[in-house]
């Protein structure tokens, strides 16, 4: 269980990043410097959807928000499957399931804001990320020594 507490710590500090980057597209008004989804410029190379985006802050914001989405995305699979294996208590197992949820729903607002241009959408994209880190520091909690 030691080595779970220590991943999900691990994923938790990726969604911290996550979240600030978030903030960070919010406040310089970079949330639809990609104007498309699932594609980025009409492209699926997460890599390299436009030449130079990397060049280009509000793209780089945008864009590397959904790169950093993926890999929260991948780490909270990662942990629910490894919870759901192993986690002898069903509610925990819920935890990390409720988790992947809330994660997969995340990125369906995300890109549903982008598709629909909505603002309610950013709001309730906003407001899901805290549930959704505050689900993981309740599985590094109950999986801490304490």
């Amino acid at each position: 269980m030691r080595a779970r507490f220590w991943f999900t710590v691990a994923t938790i500090g990726a969604a911290v990043g996550l979240l600030g980057w978030g903030a960070f597209v919010t406040s310089i008004d970079a949330g639809l410097a990609v104007p498309d989804w699932p594609t980025s410029f009409d492209s699926y190379d997460p890599f390299n959807p436009w030449p130079n985006w990397w060049e280009v802050t509000p793209i780089l914001a945008e864009h590397g928000h959904r790169l950093a989405g993926a890999l929260v995305g991948f780490l909270t699979l990662i942990l629910a499957v490894w919870t759901g294996l192993t986690d002898p208590r069903r509610w925990m197992r819920r935890l990390g399931y409720a988790a992947l949820v809330l994660v997969s729903f995340q990125g369906l607002l995300g890109g549903l804001r982008v598709v629909w241009v909505s603002l309610d959408l950013a709001v309730i994209h906003a407001c899901t990320a805290q549930i959704f880190f505050a689900v993981l520091a309740a599985m590094a909690y109950f999986t801490s020594d304490r």
